[in-house]
Parts: C-alpha cells; structure tokens; sequence
C-alpha cells in the first residue's frame, strides 16, 4: 500500500502521528541553542609560554624552536608560524579543515610532554589555547561602589565570580581591574653579598618555608587521624621572621636582608569604563549552550546578588551578545512570517478557493516543525544561517503540496470521488514531486560534503535546513494534503474541454486579473514563435550578459 493510499484509508491514524510529530517539534524548538552564528571550530591552536627576562633572539633559540618542532610532529598540521618576543614566545598551528580539534589538542599536549625536560627551567609550562566562538562572552559586567579598587576586587573574586560560576553553563568567569593584594620583597644585594648569599638561595628557603606538608596517619583505638604540619605563611611579620642562613651561630632573618612589605600585583591590562577605573566581569559559556537562556539565568543571579551585596556595591551589565542575538533571531522570525503569510495570499490569489489554500497553508507549520525535530537530532543550533535558510525554503515548502493539490482536483473537476481523486492524484505526482524534491536539495549538499574550509561551516546549518524543510514538505504533500482533500465534499464539475472554444469560455470564468495576466502571456508566446530566431539570440544576449558582469559585482 502506498503512502498516500495509507494516509487516506487511516485519517486518524495520520492526524494523531502529526500531532506527535508537532508536539516533537515544539519540545525540539525548546531544546535548540539559540545562537548569532553556527558553532564554528577553526582548526588553529596557539601555544604561549613565558621566559621572564630573556631577549628575543634568545627566546627564539631555546623555547620557541623546541615548541616549533614538537608541534611539526602532530597529524594533519597544514602551517605553523610563531612570534618571539622579549620573555614570551607563541606558536600558531594551523591544521587542515575537518580535523577533530578535541583529538588534535591531546595529540599536541602529549607532544609538549616529551619535550619539556629540554625547555628552560625559567620557561613556564606551554599553555595551549584553541579558538572556539563560545569564547565570545555571554556578559560583561562591572562591579562599582563607594571604597577602593582593593575591596571591589575582593568582592568581585569571592561573592560574585564564585556564583555566576556555580551556573549550570557558564565555563568561566574572568576578572579585569581592581587591585589583586602581593606581598613584595625587594633583596637588598650589597647586603647579599656581605652574607655571601644568592637570590636564588633566598627563593629556595622562601619556597620551602611557604609549604604544607602531609604527616601520614595516627591511629588512636577504632579512630584515626590525619596529620598535617601547617607551614604556610598567614601574614606579612612571618615572612620576615624567615631565617634565611646562620653566620657564627647567629640566625639571619629576611627582614635583615630586604624590605618586606604588602602591596599589590603590577597589573598589565587597566579597566576603565569611561575615565574611572573599575572592575570588570567576563562571563563565557560552555561551547554548545543557548547564549540568550545562559545570559537570562546570568540576569537573573546577578539580580538575586545584588539584593545580599552591601548596599554601596552595584553591578551593572556593560554589554551582552543576546540582546544583539534576540533581535536578529526575532527579524528573521519576522521575515519568516511575513514570507508564510503572502505565500497563503498568493495562493489564494491564483486558486481563489478558501479550503484548497487552507489545505495548502498547513503544509508549511508542518514541514516547519518536523525540520525542527531534524535540527534537535543533529545538532544545529537557532542561528542565522539556520533561520536564512528555513525562511529561504518556506517558498518553496508548499510547491509539491500544490502540484499534489492541482492533480487531485483534476480528478475531482472530472467527476471522480473524493478519496479515489486523492489516491489517484497524489500517487500520480508522487515520482514528479520526489524527484524535483531531490533535484533542489542537490544543490544544497554540496555544501556540506564537498566544500572545505570556512565557507562550508558557515553555510552547513542553511543547507541542512533547506535540506530537511524540503523532505518534511514531501512528506506533508504525500500523507496530509491527500487526507485533507478527501475531506473536501463540493467541488464544480468541469465540462471536458473539447476545442478552443471551451478553452475561451473556460478563461472568461476567471477573474480580470487572471484573464489580464493570460492575455499577455498569450500575446508574448505568440510573438516568441514568430520569431524564434530573435528571439533565441536575446536569450543567448542575456546570458552572455550576465557573464560578463560576474567581473563587475564586487566580491
């Protein structure tokens, strides 16, 4: 039995899988990530390192050439360049479009790992970064009040920072401004000298002094316990009473030998908003989460927080992506939605029958929720390329539907009745309509399988789209449009057309519009196949045209 067939036997059993399917849709729509652009992952890694105090030259020599070939030695690495600057290098690793980024860290992690004995003691460990777009941030906030920048960095570090990331979705949270609290000892060196000491002797005894160390375990009847000796420092007078040596049985304490003192971290990067400074908040997402729903539980704890702050202390939002995000999204819901409602008046325009355009009109809800269940299965995200593309397809949504519909009023207009004219028609354009359907969507594909690089990214979300929309409006066309137009009792009997006669009178029951735009397709028809050979050369002038002009049009 085929399809449509089935669809028109069982109408209840089509009308309660459709009612599936858009509960489906809308639980489907609910659960899509809602962002600008689709989630691109560029195929770069960077890798920095610092090497405090050390020329270029030299940092070219002895770090940057080291990360240079242990990365060379990674799978489908297409370039790498690197900068050296004074007391930092950094690597770029370009890899080919396509690779799995997830694997190409790890490979290029384990790399570093075998070559980290041969890096310079003073050299910090390679970081590597890799770009992602959720690394745009889903707010910047800025934390003001009436004390200093100490105490706003204070608050912002161990009330604010430590509750936004406690969100189900939020990666992390970076801090900017303020004044972060470091104990500074500036090493007198004539002094040095004179107790025959180095400065990397004073490090060594500060570093071990400044440790906690784990004591093993006691065990006390059915009790045991941990032991734990307590050596880190608690305040600044315990960094003095540090004795760094002994000379003639005398203890020489740091305080004898540098000035020790609380102050803070020398800060690189200055936050301002305006003139003032302040302290800043950056709050990245998770890569694959909904921008617009994490800025909203955002919005809403920094509103719970604001309420158990100090009075003096206010956090205001400088910025956020989802305000930008919502309106965008929205226009193109808009643009959608005006696209669907001229789509209903032209057909009613040119069918100038109410039920047959209704019939044709719920065509284009239900493709559009099945392609939302087809996004959710293979995670696209709500973006602009994805809703470009669902609002380039809905023209094109209700063509099989109409083909189907015209075949089986065709049927009906010659006498049959309404569920033979539904199997009839419907199965008759059945092949016409799957294979213009397979046609259109060809010429999506080869977006998603054939090209590489940023383009196919970037325009993969539109042509799945317009792939699965096209597919659930064949679907619609061969069960629901036959069900419903089974359902359709009065239709008016056409006369068999006979001779141009008929034909006449057949066009002079239509409206004076219809009967306008027949007359001048007529009149132009006729004056194409009187001059065929003119009229042939125009098209070929046209085309030759148009290639032309490809050079003109700015890229």
């Amino acid at each position: 039995m085929k399809v449509s067939e089935l669809a028109v036997n069982r109408p209840v059993t089509t009308v309660v899988i459709f009612l599936a399917i858009l509960v489906l849709g809308i639980y489907s729509v609910s659960r899509l990530a809602i962002d600008l652009i689709p989630d691109i992952s560029f195929p770069v890694i960077t890798i920095y390192s610092e090497y405090p105090g050390v020329s270029p030259e030299e940092v070219e020599e002895n770090l940057t050439k080291i990360i240079e070939n242990a990365a060379a030695a990674s799978s489908n690495v297409k370039k790498i360049t690197s900068t050296s600057s004074e007391g930092m290098a950094m690597v770029n690793v370009e890899y080919e479009w396509g690779t799995d980024m997830g694997e190409a860290a790890a490979d290029l992690r384990e790399k570093l790992d075998r070559v980290r004995d041969f890096l310079p003691d003073e050299a910090s460990s390679p970081v590597i970064f890799k770009f992602d777009p959720s690394m745009i941030p889903v707010s910047v906030l800025i934390v003001k009040g009436k004390r200093d920048l100490k105490s706003l960095r204070y608050i912002a570090e161990h009330d604010i920072k430590n509750t936004l990331e406690q969100i189900d979705g939020v990666a992390n949270v970076q801090i900017y401004g303020g004044r972060k609290r470091q104990i500074h000892i500036d090493l007198d060196r004539t002094l040095l000298a004179s107790y025959n000491l180095s400065v990397d002797q004073v490090i060594g005894v500060i570093r071990s002094e400044n440790i906690n160390v784990a004591g093993g375990e006691v065990d006390e009847g059915s009790s045991t316990y941990n032991l734990r000796t307590i050596g880190r420092f608690k305040s600044v007078e315990e960094i003095k009473n540090i004795v760094v040596t002994v000379k003639r049985g005398v203890q020489i304490y740091l305080k004898d030998i540098a000035d020790v003192y609380d102050g803070f971290v020398e800060s690189k990067v200055d936050a301002k908003v305006g003139r003032s400074d302040a302290v800043v908040l950056v709050v990245q997402k998770q890569s694959g989460t909904n921008t617009v729903q994490i800025a909203k539980v955002v919005d809403r704890r920094v509103q719970a927080l604001q309420r158990s702050l100090p009075e003096d202390i206010e956090i205001e939002k400088f910025y956020s992506p989802a305000d930008f995000i919502k309106e965008s999204i929205n226009n193109v819901w808009q643009i959608a939605l005006i696209g669907g409602v001229l789509a209903v008046f032209v057909l009613l325009l040119f069918l100038r029958n109410l039920p047959t355009t209704l019939v044709i009109s719920v065509s284009i809800p239900l493709s559009i929720v099945t392609t939302f269940i087809f996004m959710y299965l293979f995670d696209l995200t709500l973006n602009m390329m994805s809703l470009g593309g669902l609002a380039l397809g809905i023209g094109m949504l209700v063509d099989n539907s109409i083909v189907v519909l015209e075949n089986i009023f065709r049927y009906r207009e010659i006498g049959a009745k309404p569920r033979e004219a539904a199997k009839l028609g419907s199965h008759e354009m059945s092949n016409a309509i799957v294979a213009s359907t397979l046609t259109t969507i060809a010429v999506f594909l080869p977006l998603v399988f054939f090209i590489k690089g940023l383009a196919r990214e970037l325009f993969k979300d539109l042509a799945f789209t317009v792939t699965f929309s096209l597919l659930s409006s064949l679907l619609v066309a061969l069960t629901i449009v036959p069900m419903l137009t089974s359902k359709i009792k009065k239709v008016r009997i056409r006369k068999r057309i006979t001779s141009l006669m008929d034909v006449e009178r057949e066009l002079e029951t239509r409206g004076p519009v219809m009967r306008f735009i027949d007359k001048q397709y007529r009149e132009f028809l006729g004056w194409a196949l009187r001059h065929r050979g003119l009229f042939v050369f125009l098209v070929f002038l046209i085309l030759a045209g148009s290639i032309a002009m490809v050079k003109i049009i700015g890229v």
